[in-house]
C-alpha cells in the first residue's frame, strides 16, 4: 500500500516460486482531513483498501512520504531490537547525527562489527557495535 496525498495505491500479490502474480489492485481517493490524519481516520481507510483488494492476509507493506520517513545506517551496541528502539528515541543526535524528536524506530541488524585487537590504545575503541539499518517516522499523537 502506498499512503499518497490524494490517492492510496495497493496490490495484491502472490508469490508462487520464484515469480510473483497479481491477484487485485485498488486506487482509492485518501481520506480528507485538516492539519493531520487520525488514528481512527486512517484504520478506517485501511480496512476499506484491504477489504477493496479481497485480501485474507494481515500482513501488509506500508510506504509512507519522504517527508514524514527517515532511513538511516548506524552503528548500535548488540542489543536486542527493542533496546536499540529506545536508544534511538533517547539519542538520535548520536547515533544518527540528526535530533529527530517526536519519531518512532525500527532496526534491522545486518551485521556483526568485530573490533579490531589493534585498536585497543583508542579511546572507545574496541566496545563490540552492529550494523543497523534505522527506520523512523514522525509519531503522531493519534488526534
Amino acid at each position: 500500500m502506498d499512503l499518497g496525498g490524494r490517492a492510496t495505491k495497493a496490490v495484491h500479490m502472490q508469490r508462487k516460486g520464484d515469480t510473483y502474480t497479481l491477484l487485485r489492485y485498488v486506487l482509492m481517493d485518501a481520506p480528507i482531513y485538516e492539519k493531520s490524519m487520525s488514528v481512527d481516520l486512517l484504520s478506517e481507510h485501511l480496512k476499506a483498501v484491504t477489504h477493496a483488494l479481497e485480501a485474507k492476509t494481515r500482513q501488509v507493506s506500508l510506504a509512507v512520504g519522504v517527508n514524514e520517513s527517515v532511513i538511516r545506517h548506524a552503528e548500535l551496541p548488540p542489543i536486542p531490537p527493542a533496546d536499540m528502539r529506545m536508544i534511538l528515541k533517547n539519542n538520535t543526535k548520536n547515533y544518527l547525527q540528526q535530533d529527530l524528536p517526536g519519531h518512532v524506530f525500527d532496526c534491522h541488524i545486518q551485521s556483526a562489527i568485530i573490533p579490531n585487537p589493534a585498536d585497543k590504545a583508542k579511546p572507545g575503541a574496541g566496545a563490540p557495535k552492529s550494523k543497523v539499518l534505522v527506520a523512523g517516522a514522525k509519531e503522531t499523537t493519534g488526534e
